[in-house]
């Protein structure tokens, strides 16, 4: 997934922008910024490994759009419904009190884990 189809996504998924319409500079610079931040906070986490700037691998696209959607969601209006809805999916370090961690944080970590491939392990029968 490309940064451009990451900023349509998340504009998207917080209702700001409908299907057909043009992605606005400000909207996009505010999402772009937010998502700097966020990749910065993976890479000190042990999470991602891509470059800012390279494209975002295509297992971790839907966890980033979610993830992204639910750190802008101070800088656009939601819906009390919409926005309770995109932090319980995407919320980065969300408390356990809150229902943490989100589901983009557990499906990021288990992409991220050591020898995960998505595939069973094989059994060893002696």
């Amino acid at each position: 997934m490309t940064i451009i189809e990451l900023r349509r996504k998340v504009l998207e998924k917080l209702q700001v922008l409908a299907a057909d319409e043009p992605v606005h500079a400000s909207d996009a610079q505010v999402v772009q910024g937010k998502y700097e931040a966020l990749h910065d906070i993976l890479i000190q986490d042990n999470l991602v490994e891509w470059v800012v700037t390279d494209e975002i691998p295509t297992a971790y696209g839907q966890v980033m759009v979610a993830m992204l959607a639910a750190e802008c969601l101070a800088e656009f209006y939601a819906p009390p419904e919409l926005k309770a809805a995109i932090t319980a999916e995407g919320k980065y370090d969300l408390p356990v009190s809150l229902g943490g961690p989100s589901v983009a944080e557990r499906r990021l970590r288990k992409l991220a884990a050591p020898g995960f491939n998505g595939q069973p392990a094989q059994p060893d029968y002696f």
